[in-house]
């Protein structure tokens, strides 16, 4: 791609900095889009210099490089000699800031260690690692076509060989009702923080927050204190756009929008893809997995069960080989690695083995209807590509 123009290069970055999936709607908004976007609302987005990940840079930082930008706004910087003596003074102030910050880190981490804490000091220390370890060049317009034409690609449709697999059991249909306030609740507390947002950057601690408002006013409610009222409203109105969801199939536009986030494997410019979900789809995914639950599974199948995870697999596995040892007999055995396995599979195979095993219709609409709508974008060192489709593969 030629971009010519003096400001042409700048224009670019500019716009391959913004995510293409943020645009604003060009009709009239749904019910359960209406509801979305009062709780984006109610989410709160701090300002860059504001967050977290910069907090680390002190305020006499921040003074000199605003002095830079009012200079350059000015056209004072006219002269190489002074931009490089500001520029290296910047640089300066920055590495005596991480300096700083990788000595509190550390200082926290103890103090963490010494109460007990391994789950805080080790994110803690796992945070200020990410922030402090070399980065991967920004990659140009080039670069970002290339990966989304190979993920298109990756998650083209293709006809899958051989038959349907047969159902051998019959199996009763499972309940389909929608949601209470309370597996909601338990659905909310039961996900991870510190987890990266969706394309609005709405995240787990948002809902927590609002749940923890609700409970509040529940208990004010219940002990006649005064000055909690309305802190359950965003609750309510997540619990309502849950309902409306499963009720009527319609997924609002916004829950729809995926971000490939693409992290380099080698020098090569090979990259590996994680999928960044809305934490609202999230969550109705916590419910759908709640049903999905109550299917009964052959005792050769591993992972994702109580108490038939990998740990058991890998038992059973050494248990046969000690066995085979002690009887003296040889065992083969044959691992299969199937490449690409979550991303080459048959969505339209996968309905059909879940209806097969009694799958509610709604939880099969939702299913159905979020893979239909579903654009993803790849995204790598804050620069977004083109949207795109997938036609199979599982989020």
């Amino acid at each position: 791609m030629t971009i010519r123009g003096r400001r042409g290069p700048r224009k670019y970055r500019r716009k391959a900095e913004l995510n293409p999936l943020l645009e604003p709607f060009a009709r009239p908004l749904t019910e359960g889009e209406e509801l979305f976007e009062r709780l984006r609302t109610e989410c709160e987005n701090p300002k860059r210099r504001e967050r977290e990940e910069n907090s680390w840079i002190r305020p006499g930082t921040w003074a000199i490089i605003n002095r830079r930008a009012e200079l350059r706004k000015a056209g004072q910087l006219t002269r190489k000699r002074d931009t490089f003596l500001l520029n290296r003074k910047v640089r300066n102030t920055l590495k005596a800031d991480r300096i700083e910050r990788a000595r509190w880190v550390g200082e926290k981490a103890v103090l963490h260690l010494a109460d007990g804490d391994v789950v805080e000091a080790w994110q803690g220390l796992r945070g200020w690692y990410r922030t402090a370890s070399e980065r991967a060049p920004k990659p140009c317009h080039d670069t970002m076509e290339t990966q989304t034409v190979e993920r298109e690609e990756l998650y083209g449709y293709l006809e899958s060989p051989g038959e349907h697999i047969p159902r051998n059991v019959e199996r009763p249909p499972l309940d389909d009702p929608a949601p209470s306030d309370e597996e909601i609740r338990a659905a909310a507390a039961k996900m991870k923080n510190r987890r990266s947002g969706g394309a609005t950057q709405m995240r787990a601690e948002d809902l927590k927050t609002w749940l923890r408002g609700a409970e509040a006013e529940e208990r004010a409610e219940r002990d006649g204190e005064d000055g909690f009222e309305g802190q359950g409203d965003a609750w309510r109105t997540l619990v309502r756009l849950v309902r409306h969801v499963w009720d009527t199939g319609e997924i609002p536009q916004q829950t729809t929008k995926v971000i490939i986030v693409l992290i380099p494997k080698s020098s090569a410019g090979d990259y590996r893809g994680i999928g960044l979900l809305e934490v609202v789809w999230k969550l109705l995914e916590r419910v759908l997995v709640r049903q999905l639950e109550e299917i009964e599974l052959h005792d050769c199948l591993h992972g994702s069960r109580a108490k038939r995870g990998c740990g058991t697999g890998i038992m059973e596995a050494k248990l046969a080989q000690q066995l085979a040892f002690v009887e003296r007999t040889p065992l083969y055995v044959i691992f299969v690695d199937l490449r690409k396995a979550y991303d080459a599979m048959d969505r339209g195979r996968c309905l059909k083995i879940l209806r097969d095993a009694g799958v509610g219709e709604k939880a099969l609409c939702l299913i159905a209807r979020f893979w239909r709508d579903a654009e993803l974008v790849c995204r790598a060192g804050g620069r977004y590509g083109r949207p795109f489709k997938a036609l199979r593969g599982v989020t």
